[in-house]
């Protein structure tokens, strides 16, 4: 049963997500900025302003900000690489093309309009950079039967396929992408990279025959849509970082 995280919970919640981002150390090394969305009394943030590298320990000193529309954030976290922004994630006034990493964890499904939010996060990063998402599927499948939990300020049910839409609807690569979600469990996780040369859609026209032609499907999503002219989600095949492969064939 989906039900909402908050503090520690969330965090602990995230923690096998950061641990194995942390584990790619050319990647972690690479970043230079990122962008905590939703960032709440900061636990999140606090692990990506002190990471290190691995061998001799030094700081990472990645340029760390977090926006939230309530400042909530516990200042026993605070380092002099983390700035903290008040404000609205869906249309913030944080520059442009400047982060090389989007960080929003149990934070998608309060946004009033997902598609315009994932837009203006396509904008915010650098090109090729990483988004990482973590949002709750509201809906599926418990002891046989059909639940569908909704709690306030939830807006939106998500799928897995409707995750992806989103992501590549807005520029998102998802066919270079990382998915994951367990059996029985109610988490969806996204990693996927902006891709510089997207051709922007209109969301009222575009199909999933136009992501298809940008690439930006995964490759079980385009052959489920070529057999039967859309995407269905017992059709997808899809990998974690960990190179584990979720085959939603089996759920």
């Amino acid at each position: 049963m989906y039900r909402q995280l908050l503090g520690e919970e969330s965090h602990n919640n995230s923690l096998p997500i950061l641990n194995e981002l942390g584990q790619y150390t050319e990647f972690m090394e690479s970043v230079g900025t990122m962008l905590d969305i939703g960032h709440g009394d900061g636990y999140d943030l606090n692990w990506w302003a002190t990471q290190t590298k691995t061998e001799d320990k030094i700081p990472l000193n990645i340029k760390c900000t977090g926006i939230d529309i309530e400042n909530t954030f516990d200042r026993k976290y605070k380092h002099p690489n983390i700035k903290i922004v008040k404000g609205d994630f869906e249309s913030s006034q944080l520059k442009h093309n400047r982060y090389d990493v989007i960080y929003a964890h149990n934070v998608l499904q309060y946004a009033v309009n997902p598609l315009q939010t994932l837009a203006h996060w396509w904008d915010l990063a650098r090109d090729n950079a990483m988004i990482v998402i973590a949002v709750p599927s509201s809906t599926f499948i418990e002891r046989n039967a059909i639940v569908s939990d909704q709690y306030s300020h939830d807006y939106h049910h998500w799928s897995m396929v409707s995750l992806i839409h989103h992501l590549a609807v807005n520029g998102w690569d998802c066919k270079e992408g990382f998915f994951k979600q367990q059996r029985g469990n109610p988490w969806l996780y996204a990693v996927a990279y902006k891709q510089p040369d997207f051709k922007k859609l209109d969301y009222r026209t575009a199909t999933w025959f136009d992501l298809a032609e940008q690439e930006l499907l995964p490759e079980s999503a385009v052959e489920s849509l070529n057999r039967w002219n859309l995407v269905r989600q017992q059709d997808l095949k899809v990998m974690w970082l960990n190179k584990q492969v979720f085959d939603f064939r089996n759920y």
